[in-house]
């Protein structure tokens, strides 16, 4: 079994001023309207995209760049994120300026779909609500949330909540997506 690259580009700028400036650019010439926004990170519609979202984060402590790692780059795993970029960029200092940017799809909310489509959802990877993916206590159906199960205790994910469990739509429904369940 081959070891996945870790999906992460690091770029280390000369000082704290170089890093705000890449900051100012990512978000006018990247960013469209503010979705949303966590303890730690902004969400923004990705200019000129249906599809795609641009998270940016200014905090070195957030926790996605590890599910960034377990997860990897454009998973086939229906219940991971596709993420498609993640770039970091921070000041030679190493304790200074610190910009993250990730491009990854839109979903939809917890609470943007139907609450009988939300429960077949998590029926379908053997888990009754949150607090059993939080928790780890679910038995797996498939392959896929098998792989869920393990991703969450590699990750040591213990965030898990309504803003970071959402939805993709798919030709049969709702697919139940884990977007950040490390704090």
């Amino acid at each position: 079994m081959t070891k996945k690259a870790s999906p992460i580009v690091t770029k280390i700028l000369k000082t704290d001023k170089a890093v705000q400036a890449v900051g100012r650019k990512v978000k006018s010439s990247a960013c469209g309207k503010m979705l949303g926004e966590g303890a730690y990170a902004k969400v923004f519609a990705k200019k000129n995209s249906k599809t795609q979202v641009v998270r940016v984060t200014e905090d070195s402590e957030d926790g996605y760049f590890r599910w960034a790692k377990v997860v990897g780059l454009k998973s086939n795993n229906p219940h991971f994120p596709k993420i498609s970029k993640v770039t970091i960029h921070k000041s030679r200092r190493g304790w200074g300026e610190f910009l993250g940017v990730i491009v990854l799809e839109k979903l939809l909310g917890y609470w943007d779909i139907p609450v009988t489509a939300r429960e077949k959802a998590f029926k379908e990877v053997g888990a009754e609500d949150l607090s059993d993916l939080e928790f780890r206590y679910f038995e797996p159906k498939t392959k896929a949330a098998k792989a869920l199960l393990n991703a969450l205790t590699r990750a040591n994910g213990c965030d898990i909540h309504d803003g970071n469990v959402m939805f993709r739509k798919t030709k049969t429904g709702y697919t139940l997506v884990v977007t950040d369940p490390c704090a």
